[in-house]
């Protein structure tokens, strides 16, 4: 007898159970971790009626073997108390499950790696520093530009008012982001491939050197005339979510282009 895919699904996810919990957990607590919600939306495009993939054979032995290392991840980080490595399992079992069932394709599915929060210690090895040269730049220019602001690390003060940049705005999600929405301008094209995949998110996540520096160059300005409130949610939310929707608008219109309007 066959069973319906949802039953992989269904089974899959309770397997799991236990880290999807934790993750959810973590997103709902930590502001810097949000950013995961650009992952599910661009894989629904890329996996609604009408989009060129091929289809593939389904490859129950390989998608077993995916699901069971997926599962030892879990147990593993369970047992080592590292979330981090259990997190690892849930892309893994996703596309253990599209391996399995021979859809949906395996490229595409390579989005789901960002739906799981980096692991916070990508913020913590590049800190202080990252943000205080965040903050000095940022502050030339503002100093250049009439702003009356003095920088300390990455403590900026403009009279009695302070704005602290976090290890989480130093850059790291903003490139991690940009690796993503590489990979789903590469879907995007007419030859999607892995090699082509990795390549375009190398060379978007490089352009973080411009994009970091320049919104932070924004958030002193917007500091200095409207206060910190507002400058941090634009370090925690707006940078990224900005981001994403120039590129994916830039990428859409691209393949519009190429494939006509209005198919």
């Amino acid at each position: 007898m066959q069973l319906s895919p949802l039953v992989y699904w269904v089974a899959a996810a309770v397997a799991l159970s236990p880290t999807i919990a934790h993750s959810i957990e973590l997103v709902a607590s930590s502001p810097w971790s949000h950013y995961v919600i650009i992952a599910p939306l661009l894989l629904a495009n890329c996996l609604r009626p009408g989009t060129a993939f091929r289809a593939v054979v389904p490859r129950v032995g390989v998608g077993a073997a995916v699901l069971a290392l997926a599962m030892g991840l879990q147990l593993l980080g369970i047992g080592a108390d590292s979330w981090a490595i259990a997190q690892i399992g849930l892309p893994l079992a996703a596309t253990g499950v599209a391996l399995m069932l021979g859809r949906p394709p395996v490229l595409p599915m390579v989005l789901c790696f960002w739906v799981v929060p980096a692991p916070y210690f990508l913020f913590t090895i590049t800190t202080p520093w990252a943000e205080s040269m965040l903050a000095h730049g940022a502050g030339s220019v503002a100093t250049m530009l009439g702003a009356d602001v003095t920088v300390s690390g990455p403590l900026v003060r403009s009279g009695d008012t302070r704005l602290e940049l976090e290890s989480f705005q130093g850059g790291i999600v903003t490139a991690i982001v940009l690796a993503e929405l590489g990979w789903y301008s590469s879907l995007r094209g007419e030859r999607p491939s892995w090699i082509g995949g990795l390549r375009r998110s190398l060379l978007f996540s490089l352009t973080v050197l411009a994009v970091q520096p320049a919104a932070a160059i924004v958030a002193v300005l917007v500091f200095c005339r409207w206060g910190p409130d507002l400058a941090e949610l634009w370090m925690t939310y707006g940078v990224w979510l900005l981001t994403a929707a120039i590129c994916t608008t830039s990428i859409e219109y691209q393949r519009s282009r190429k494939h006509g309007f209005g198919q």
